[in-house]
């Protein structure tokens, strides 16, 4: 078994889906406002989950996600190197 995820771990794991979330909103140029909008979330959840001000929940990314035609998914690991 690998090794257990810790708190920091899944905020980094966030912060990263959330900077992909943001390349991929600004390529398709849109605003904050709009995935707020399409997303039936408000503006300031977007805009602080991008920030860094809040680690948004779970059900916050996948609605996010499906506004820029991404999914969040759950992936097996492969085998871990390393002796653990």
């Amino acid at each position: 078994m690998g090794k257990r995820m810790t708190p920091r771990d899944a905020r980094d794991m966030a912060e990263a889906l959330v900077g992909e979330l943001i390349v991929a909103r600004e390529a398709l140029g849109m605003d904050r406002q709009e995935i707020a909008r399409r997303s039936g979330m408000q503006r300031h959840v977007i805009g602080s989950g991008e920030l860094g001000d809040t680690l948004p929940r779970v059900s916050t990314l996948i609605r996010w996600a499906d506004v820029l035609d991404y999914d969040v998914r759950l992936v097996k690991r492969g085998p871990q190197s390393g002796g653990e």
